[in-house]
């Protein structure tokens, strides 16, 4: 058997659940952006259900056609995007599990440890993902920075790097936090999805 650096390989898979990370972000992104069209579907289908039901005296028939036409291809649009929000959620719900599954084979034993070297500048939001949204274990605890990083220090001038005084807060957080303890925030408060 060929000799193989067991933490090599462990980092190698934490790179990989990395890009499903990625992936799970933007899943979560395409459903933030779904819902937030779903949502300005539904107001203005009310407006028109409402415009209908005040001044329905004041249409001709084929308009009042029209409109339920309208209506239905909004409500059709509706159904559309609910399918497709729960097609991301049963991918999204196995990519978690994979990413689970990849972390609990780096981290169950002892540390990953990454090193200044080994963090990659590209996966700033889903390295705080993991440590914010990321539950494991039995007692579903999060991931503790020093289970990743060997340096939280290394963590912060990376995403001084990256954000500047635009991560002021999530910079601050990483600093105070103790070692073993978990974010007071979400990931959601550091990258909101607008």
């Amino acid at each position: 058997m060929a000799n193989v650096n067991i933490r090599d390989l462990k980092v190698f898979e934490f790179n990989r659940a990395l890009s499903y990370v990625s992936e799970i972000l933007e899943i979560k992104r395409k459903d933030a952006k779904l819902q937030k069209e779903e949502d300005e579907l539904d107001r203005e289908l009310d407006q028109w259900y409402d415009e209908v039901a005040l001044n329905s005296s004041s249409y001709t028939e084929d308009e009042i056609c029209n409109i339920k036409t309208f209506q239905d291809s909004i409500n059709a649009r509706i159904a559309e995007i609910d399918e497709e929000q729960e097609d991301l959620k049963e991918y999204e719900k196995e990519l978690e599990k994979l990413v689970k599954k990849v972390l609990e084979f780096v981290i169950g034993d002892e540390n990953l440890d990454l090193t200044k070297e080994e963090i990659q500048e590209s996966f700033v939001e889903e390295y705080i993902y993991i440590l914010t949204e990321i539950k494991l274990g039995d007692d579903k605890t999060y991931i503790a920075i020093p289970e990743l990083f060997k340096h939280k220090s290394d963590l912060i001038l990376l995403l001084y790097d990256v954000y500047g005084r635009e991560q002021e807060e999530l910079i601050s957080d990483i600093g105070d936090v103790d070692l073993d303890d978990e974010f007071e925030n979400s990931f959601y408060n550091y990258f909101p999805f607008e």
